[in-house]
């Protein structure tokens, strides 16, 4: 099992959704929305080895962490379609 496969189906389409929104603003993307996406990956991917919201580099991770998981999602979404 992936860990792009522990995040709940009902949260997914609302990652892949404010990832895009995200990279769409930025360098200044809403903190709000970064917010949330830390809370998802505190709480799915990660939870014993949080990530700040302070920290330059976390922010990154984060960002590219579900932004993969998103891809990876969208691609299983256009399979599952395609059959």
């Amino acid at each position: 099992m992936g860990r792009w496969e522990v995040i709940p189906l009902d949260v997914r389409e609302n990652v892949i959704k404010v990832v895009s929104h995200v990279k769409n603003c930025m360098p200044n993307p809403p903190d709000e929305h970064f917010k949330w996406l830390f809370e998802v990956y505190n709480t799915y991917v990660e939870p014993l080895n949080c990530k700040k919201m302070t920290c330059r580099n976390d922010k990154a991770t984060v960002l590219n962490v579900l932004n993969t998981y998103s891809e990876i999602w969208k691609n299983q979404k256009k399979s599952s379609t395609k059959q």
